[in-house]
């Protein structure tokens, strides 16, 4: 549940909220780089080679990368569902936004 600011143009997200937005970011970069790396061991396990899990340990790497770029430069969003609630309502609906036979 999000609080109004005091200018109340935004609402802001309490410390829980943010703290979990960047649990579930860092979770996702460690699986990125840990999973790839996982899955070449396992490969080379079931087929005995050495070369998989170097491999996968370059494409753990370059996803982890991508990830953190993309992280820096805000191009990953939250949740969604404080950006969904503040959509919503700062949306003005008109007659012609409605579906026929739909009421909002």
């Amino acid at each position: 549940m999000s609080r109004p600011r005091q200018d109340d143009q935004e609402p802001v997200q309490p410390p829980i909220g943010a703290a979990m937005d960047w649990v579930s970011r860092i979770m996702s970069m460690t699986v990125a780089m840990v999973g790839p790396i996982l899955f070449g061991v396992w490969l080379d396990n079931k087929l005995h080679t050495p070369w998989f899990t170097p491999l996968m340990a370059i494409v753990g790497l370059v996803l982890g990368m991508t990830y953190l770029l993309a992280l820096t430069t805000g191009r990953v969003r939250s949740s969604g569902r404080n950006d969904r609630h503040r959509r919503d309502r700062n949306a003005t609906v008109t007659d012609s936004d409605r579906e026929p036979g739909k009421r909002l």
